[in-house]
């Protein structure tokens, strides 16, 4: 239960930053200013950014990284602490 409780607060704290971060920084569709994430979607899969809602797209690849950074954080704190 205490792993359950520590991942949620990571995730929010995690996503909190990274909204302060990268989301608050790239409110509107620049194509000079892309994200990384999105210059990888766009070339990969050939999406078009100005047909999509940008907003959308960005909250949903900033969800997705803060539960890869939040997962990670979790798995090699545990594993830490099992070698200690």
């Amino acid at each position: 239960m205490n792993i359950l409780i520590e991942y949620i607060v990571v995730f929010i704290l995690v996503f909190v930053t990274y909204y302060l971060i990268a989301i608050n920084k790239n409110k509107k569709y620049n194509k000079k200013n892309l994200p990384s994430e999105l210059v990888y979607l766009e070339k990969i899969y050939k999406i078009n950014l100005k047909k999509r809602n940008y907003k959308k797209l960005v909250l949903s690849y900033s969800l997705v990284n803060t539960f890869i950074i939040s997962t990670l954080y979790i798995i090699l704190m545990y594993l830490l602490i099992l070698f200690l």
